[in-house]
């Protein structure tokens, strides 16, 4: 793919052509590959699930150790 821009400045005309190439795989990857990938992925979310999930209770709870949250100042005085 090629681009070309056009800039003019103090009365001459400069053409930049600038070719594109866009990244293609050397081999077709195999289907068990493929399924690797897509369990790792889903193990990843579901590991940060689990993990929102449980911080979201103890934030509820109380017991939340190491997450800091602001609370406004207006509602606690009411």
């Amino acid at each position: 793919m090629h681009i070309f821009w056009r800039f003019a400045a103090k009365g001459y005309t400069k053409i930049l052509d600038i070719t594109i190439t866009m990244a293609v795989p050397k081999k077709k990857k195999s289907k068990s590959k493929r399924n690797q990938r897509h369990a790792v992925w889903k193990a990843k979310a579901s590991k940060a699930a689990s993990k929102a999930l449980s911080l979201g209770k103890s934030v509820l709870t109380g017991k939340a150790q190491g997450f800091v949250y602001p609370i406004d100042e207006d509602e606690s005085e009411e």
